[in-house]
């Protein structure tokens, strides 16, 4: 009586994909420009932001892939300083304008009609 052999798993793995830096500003007055989609199989970690004082007016609108995390009535204001350095005179802190974000999760401008910029940082990997 011999020994057979049985396969474990008759699929490959694929092999993983390198992180990616994901660096965006976007300037103007236009309003609900698509800035950012996370891809399949992916993650974003990083930071937004705008270069205003008047959060009320701008900010970022964020929605999940199954879904709205909020809408243009309840928009993600993310007035942030990160941008301008850390000897900059409004700085808040390190933590400000964080995102963890998921595959298929978009991020959109809110813009009252005024030019400036909207900025985005941080690494894209695999989920």
């Amino acid at each position: 009586m011999g020994l057979t052999s049985t396969p474990i798993s008759s699929g490959t793995t694929a092999a993983a994909t390198p992180d990616k830096t994901i660096s965006i500003r976007q300037y103007g007055s236009a309003n609900n420009v698509l800035l950012y989609t996370v891809p399949a199989g992916r993650k974003f970690n990083g930071r937004c932001g705008t270069d205003t004082v008047s959060g009320g007016s701008y900010g970022f609108i964020i929605t999940k892939a199954g879904g709205v995390y909020n809408s243009a009535n309840d928009p993600v204001y993310m007035t942030s300083y990160y941008f301008h350095g850390a000897n900059y005179q409004n700085r808040h802190p390190a933590s400000e304008g964080t995102l963890t974000l998921q595959a298929g999760d978009t991020i959109h401008n809110l813009n009252n009609s005024s030019n400036l910029s909207w900025y985005i940082l941080g690494v894209e990997s695999d989920a």
